[in-house]
């Protein structure tokens, strides 16, 4: 099976609060890139909108990593905000039993 190569990871300011977007398949292909950017993330130490409206998979490799971006910016009293995320990667989520740390503004509507 040939790796899907479109996938984006990117930094952006919106708002005055830092975005993560997420694009294509992010899997450990991209897990290095996706690290550094949460790295740079924690180093910043505010609370961060992680977008995955572009995205159609995330792999555990870029659950993992996310995870420890939540736990890092919680531990600094700030917040991991997840939007925008397509069915098919919420179901996921929540079969891995990570909608009540990903999927709160979801679940609330």
């Amino acid at each position: 099976m040939e790796h899907e190569r479109n996938q984006t990871i990117s930094l952006t300011e919106r708002e005055g609060q830092p975005w993560l977007l997420l694009q294509g398949v992010v899997d450990i292909f991209s897990a290095e890139e996706l690290y550094r950017t949460a790295l740079c993330l924690l180093e910043r130490g505010e609370s961060t909108v992680v977008c995955c409206q572009g995205a159609s998979y995330l792999d555990t490799s870029a659950v993992q990593i996310l995870l420890a971006l939540e736990e890092g910016l919680r531990e600094k009293g700030k917040n991991l905000h997840m939007v925008g995320v397509p069915a098919v990667v919420a179901g996921h989520l929540r079969l891995a039993g990570l909608d009540g740390v990903f999927l709160r503004e979801q679940a609330d509507n």
